[in-house]
């Protein structure tokens, strides 16, 4: 199967985008539901269906092929990363896992938006990685209750977290232009395994022991202050923050013109709205990179000149 990102770029931003319309639908009063909603859909259509196509000889879009037991496998291996992670429930879940299963539970079991009377406060946080799955699963605990529809939504979060691995995961061979099976390989172990030197960090600190120890295992700790997690880390600990930033980031290379003559095409605002619920620090990445790209294309044009 031939893969390209214009083939993939309506999957990725129907994902980036699908926690935002269930926020409109389900949170706002229905004036403003439909008002968003419209808006939504527009910038969907408008940033696929009216982005510049390249034309030229000589600048046809790159691809990959990809046969359909290789995309079965693939997927299969983003729902293993996934598990190994604590989605499902039936692994190992760290500490982290607590707060975000009774967030995940709230949002299934109280009405929205989620406001706690006791308290006289709200739910406030990034909960969009969470609202598809959780919207899914309302239906199930009406009709059957508690335990039948924690069941079902542990499953629905384990699958909407391996199809947004699976669309980064793809777009990501698309953009290394990963054409042969090693090379596919390559781009998928880079995914899996990417880190810093933390290794070398731990060492000048004299904290590897420590930082090897049963109950730390985080080699990213050996500074105090600040982190580099690896990618794995993220998904295992802040998997509803990680997925939408990785699939808009790749997006976001893909959709950057790569020569100072061609056209940027119409991403810049979908995807940072896309992040929105998904994590504060993606929505806050897209301006710098938005800056840094737009300075490079200005540098490069005006090299040619």
């Amino acid at each position: 199967m031939q893969l390209t990102y214009q083939k993939l770029k309506p999957f990725a931003l129907s994902y980036l985008t699908a926690p935002l319309a269930v926020f409109f639908a389900g949170y706002l009063r229905a004036p403003f539901a439909v008002a968003g909603l419209a808006v939504l859909a527009f910038a969907w259509w408008y940033a696929v269906c009216k982005t510049p196509q390249v034309k030229q000889v000589g600048q046809e879009e790159q691809g990959i092929t990809l046969s359909v037991p290789k995309l079965v496998l693939l997927f299969a291996l983003m729902l293993l990363w996934g598990y190994l992670g604590g989605q499902t429930g039936f692994f190992y879940q760290n500490s982290d896992w607590g707060y975000r299963n009774a967030i995940y539970r709230d949002l299934i079991t109280n009405s929205w938006p989620v406001y706690y009377p006791q308290k006289d406060t709200a739910l406030v946080y990034y909960i969009g990685h969470w609202l598809v799955p959780a919207a899914l699963t309302k239906p199930v605990y009406a009709l059957f209750g508690l335990d039948a529809a924690w069941m079902f939504a542990r499953m629905a979060l384990w699958g909407w977290t391996a199809l947004g691995t699976y669309l980064a995961a793809l777009n990501l061979l698309v953009y290394l232009r990963a054409d042969t099976g090693k090379k596919q390989g390559i781009g998928l172990l880079f995914l899996i395994f990417f880190s810093g030197m933390d290794i070398l960090g731990a060492l000048y600190s004299s904290r590897l022991p420590d930082l090897l120890a049963y109950d730390a295992m985080h080699l990213e700790w050996w500074t105090n202050d600040f982190q580099f997690s690896s990618l794995t880390t993220c998904l295992f600990w802040v998997f509803n923050q990680t997925v939408g930033a990785w699939l808009a980031t790749v997006c976001f290379l893909q959709d950057w013109p790569k020569r100072s003559d061609q056209p940027a095409k119409r991403h810049a605002g979908i995807l940072p709205a896309g992040c929105r619920h998904l994590s504060a620090a993606a929505l806050a990445a897209e301006p710098p990179q938005l800056a840094v790209l737009y300075l490079r294309r200005v540098a490069l044009h005006h090299s040619v000149l």
